[in-house]
């Protein structure tokens, strides 16, 4: 999916899902800058800064990426409903990437059987 973000989709995203006057973590995107009237916006110019007072984007981005990830090698339809649980197995599969099929299926396992049953 190539999509390309643009200003006017930010600003009635935002509009729907965010309350006015609230602070936003954005990054080096131009079409962020409509924000500025409606919201606190805060950005990091990465070219000169990793970080600039502990503002960032990252985990934001690591989120996304995963996320995006997920949907591109394992789901054909994501529904909100599931969104938690699709986190959580990004999540999961993104930090044990390098563990093999059998660890993988061992550490499922034995958190498995360490539940207790209902």
């Amino acid at each position: 999916m190539n999509y390309t973000e643009n200003a006017k989709t930010i600003l009635a995203l935002n509009h729907q899902f965010v309350k006015q006057g609230s602070d936003i973590m954005c990054n080096e995107n131009p079409a962020d800058k409509s924000l500025d009237f409606h919201y606190t916006c805060w950005s990091v110019n990465h070219d000169l800064y990793y970080s600039v007072k502990g503002i960032n984007n990252n985990l934001a981005e690591s989120f996304n990426a995963r996320f995006r990830d997920l949907h591109r090698g394992l789901h054909h339809k994501c529904y909100n409903k599931y969104a938690l649980h699709y986190a959580n197995q990004a999540e999961f599969m993104s930090d044990n990437c390098q563990k093999s099929n059998g660890n993988l299926f061992s550490d499922i396992l034995k958190r498995c059987l360490w539940v207790l049953l209902l």
